[in-house]
């Protein structure tokens, strides 16, 4: 009995999810998706813990409106990983690496330099070091097939 090759991984199948990269990208993605969920459905809390606590209920849309952000940037970066379309994930972070910098730059010229952006420095640097291992083994792998 054989088993046929939609049933068998293949070593490339097997190698994939055995990079760090891959592993990274994916908590960095379900750590922004459920930042993003707190944002949508406990806005006053959440945005409390952003660094910038609501006054009145009329802002909940605005930080809905960011967690709703939040939510579709780690859904199409997890869709993107199981899709194993590497390129289109380091283009999609790559480009979404200047946000938490935004956010920094906004609470900083608010409220001065506070604890909160402790939390936006944390993001930052997940972001940072998965897209930098991404590009390393998006590299690796064309270095590899030539």
């Amino acid at each position: 009995m054989t088993s046929s090759p939609s049933v068998a991984a293949s070593p490339h199948q097997l190698h994939y999810w055995r990079s760090p990269a891959i592993w990274i990208a994916l908590i960095a993605a379900l750590a922004f998706l459920v930042a993003g969920l707190r944002l949508i459905m406990l806005p006053s809390a959440a945005s409390a813990s952003f660094g910038m606590p609501m006054v009145s209920d009329s802002e909940t849309l605005f930080v809905q409106v960011y967690g709703s952000r939040t939510v579709l940037l780690a859904l199409v970066a997890i869709a993107l990983i199981v899709a194993r379309q590497l390129v289109g994930l380091v283009a999609l972070l790559t480009l979404a690496l200047p946000l938490p910098l935004f956010d920094i730059w906004l609470l900083s010229t608010r409220h001065g330099f506070g604890p909160e952006l402790g939390r936006h420095l944390a993001y930052l640097a997940l972001l940072a070091l998965t897209v930098g291992m991404l590009w390393w083994k998006v590299l690796g792998d064309r270095r590899a097939r030539v």
